[in-house]
């Protein structure tokens, strides 16, 4: 992580999910949030490093999907995911199940999209 690097950071308010900031100083995580449409966008945090999420981050999370077998997935699988983005875990519900069978094509799209918002 460099200055000027889009990164995502955890925000849980309302809900557990990432916004995407800009990176001021990497030494001491200082952060300004780009995220128009959030109540912080424009401010600056400094966010726990567990909380920030890298584009390198984001690829781990892809490899990880697409390594796992094709087809529905186990709740171990959905765990181990889920470690590194609560996100995953909503498919546990018995109301995703007909969509576990397409879940890593999911998850690897979800992916996809948000790394081309970082640097």
């Amino acid at each position: 992580m460099k200055t000027g690097d889009i990164v995502q950071v955890r925000q849980v308010d309302t809900s557990d999910h990432c916004i995407y900031a800009k990176v001021l100083d990497p030494a001491t995580r200082l952060v300004e949030v780009q995220h128009p449409g959030n109540r912080d966008h424009g401010k600056h945090l400094t966010p726990a490093a567990e909380d920030i999420r890298t584009k390198a981050d984001l690829q781990a999370l892809i490899t990880t999907a697409q390594g796992m077998a094709a087809g529905k997935l186990t709740d171990a699988q959905l765990n181990t995911m889920g470690a590194a983005d609560s996100w995953v875990l909503t498919f546990k519900d018995p109301k995703h199940s007909q969509e576990r069978d397409q879940l890593n094509k999911v998850i690897v799209q979800h992916y996809q999209a948000q790394v081309k918002q970082l640097s």
